[in-house]
């Protein structure tokens, strides 16, 4: 759902930092732990898939150091550019979903609290929002996937009726076996 909803909030360069040494992490659920091996195919994914910047760093203080360069570089890259300020939060909100891509030449820069009420969580949900939530708690789909699901059945309803125009069970099985999803 995290990167679902960064993949949606406006920013195209995304840098996911990711604190600690990798052979010491291990997720724990219930009586069970996820593999290292599985913790790296997902970072590799986030990079490769979602083309998220994954910057792994080994302390918090090496994190620091380098939210502090970052923050350095997007001062220098900002100082002498013209950028919108969009006063109000529904302009912005439109212009962010609408497509506009940033740009360096010409970026959109809004409050902090601008950017949260454009990218809540708990802000009104769409039917396909909706539904697009509900598919992520199923194991195994996550955003990009009930991305691609959502975009040719856009509610339930939609999905379920598609199901029962299918004649056999076969067809059922396989009925979303060939979405695809991620970066082509």
């Amino acid at each position: 759902e995290q990167k679902f909803r960064l993949r949606r909030c406006g920013i195209s360069n995304v840098i996911y930092l990711i604190e600690g040494n990798m052979d010491k992490f291990f997720v724990q659920r219930g009586d069970t732990s996820i593999p290292k091996e599985t913790i790296e195919s997902a970072l590799v994914s986030t990079q490769t898939n979602d083309q998220f910047f994954v910057k792994q760093t080994m302390t918090i203080s090496e994190s620091i150091r380098y939210l502090c360069e970052m923050t350095k570089i997007i001062q220098r890259m900002y100082c002498r550019k013209r950028v919108r300020y969009y006063r109000d939060v529904q302009t912005a909100k439109s212009v962010i979903r609408n497509g506009f891509k940033q740009s360096i030449v010409d970026p959109i820069i809004m409050s902090f609290q601008q950017f949260e009420d454009v990218n809540s969580k708990t802000k009104d949900l769409t039917l396909t929002h909706l539904f697009a939530k509900q598919l992520m708690t199923i194991p195994g789909l996550a955003g990009p996937k009930s991305f691609a699901i959502v975009s040719l059945y856009p509610t339930c309803v939609d999905l379920v009726r598609a199901y029962n125009r299918l004649k056999s069970n076969v067809e059922k099985e396989q009925m979303l076996q060939d979405v695809t999803y991620g970066v082509s």
